[in-house]
């Protein structure tokens, strides 16, 4: 009694992924048993719509819809997430949901495998738990289907890019580049163009090193105002932004581009003249302008 009594408390303080890999797992890692493991794994109270995206999925796998080494990859994180207790629904049917995405997108299998890579990753990190995984899991799918980076009722930052690339190193990013970066908010947008720069899904956040914003929605033609960004950060959350040491070029009043601070928001207007976003502020403060009006 005393020994099985001190069996259980040595049990109860080890930490929880060492108690998970003493559990049997739910994937044998069989290519040929992966199909009926995850509908055992999966169960019989789906719905039809999540029926026919684990159907969708499946006709994907056996059709050579990944390569071998994605297989693999994808059978290993799966029995990550069934040890964490990733349950059928939402949080697997969004899992597989982006694997077919990937299928789709008919890129290179080394960009979908850096993903897998970076999620494995996340996954054995006992400090990030099973609802943010979630979540990033389907910013991911957004970023595929739609490309959006961040959505919600009032807020929706988009890219458009067909240069984007899956990389980890303390977290998993996608760096882009030659890219149209668009935030809608407030029955307005703002644009970003040309950009270069890497999108970190886990924190919701864009960091720049390059870009272009002009003055269209205040009336003025691309070529006659805009300002070039070396550095910026978006935090996704938010409808706005700001540039330190951005370069400004407005030809109707300064012979050479001068340096700023500049600041853009998705800011509903109803006529151009009244338009006060992008905001750019000079760091020189006097200026000699000829012949102005």
């Amino acid at each position: 009694m005393v020994k099985k009594l001190l069996l259980i408390i040595l049990l109860s303080g080890l930490p929880s992924f060492l108690l998970f890999s003493q559990v049997k797992t739910a994937f044998s890692g069989e290519y040929s048993k992966y199909r009926e493991e995850l509908n055992l794994y999966m169960g019989i109270n789906l719905n039809p719509d999540q029926k026919e995206l684990v159907n969708s999925f499946l006709i994907k796998w056996d059709s050579s819809g990944f390569s071998n080494a994605n297989m693999a990859k994808i059978i290993d994180l799966s029995n990550l997430l069934a040890k964490r207790k990733f349950r059928p629904v939402p949080h697997f049917t969004d899992f597989i949901k982006s694997l077919t995405e990937f299928s789709a997108t008919k890129k290179s299998p080394d960009f979908f495998s850096s993903y897998l890579s970076g999620l494995s990753k996340m996954v054995i990190k006992p400090e990030i738990n099973n609802e943010n995984i979630d979540r990033f899991i389907k910013s991911i799918s957004s970023l595929l289907r739609d490309n959006i980076m961040f959505i919600t009722n009032a807020l929706r930052w988009k890219i458009k890019s067909e240069n984007l690339k899956f990389s980890y190193d303390s977290s998993l990013k996608v760096s882009l580049s030659n890219a149209t970066i668009t935030c809608y908010s407030q029955k307005d947008s703002t644009e970003i163009y040309k950009v270069v720069g890497v999108y970190y899904p886990e924190f919701l956040s864009f960091k720049g090193t390059s870009g272009i914003v002009t003055w269209e929605k205040a009336g003025y033609s691309r070529d006659e105002v805009y300002a070039e960004m070396s550095s910026f950060q978006i935090n996704l959350t938010r409808n706005s932004f700001t540039s330190d040491s951005a370069r400004l070029t407005d030809k109707r009043y300064f012979k050479d581009p001068v340096y700023g601070l500049l600041t853009d928001q998705a800011y509903y207007i109803a006529n151009k003249e009244r338009a006060i976003y992008p905001k750019f502020e000079t760091y020189a403060k006097k200026f000699i302008i000829k012949n102005i009006r």
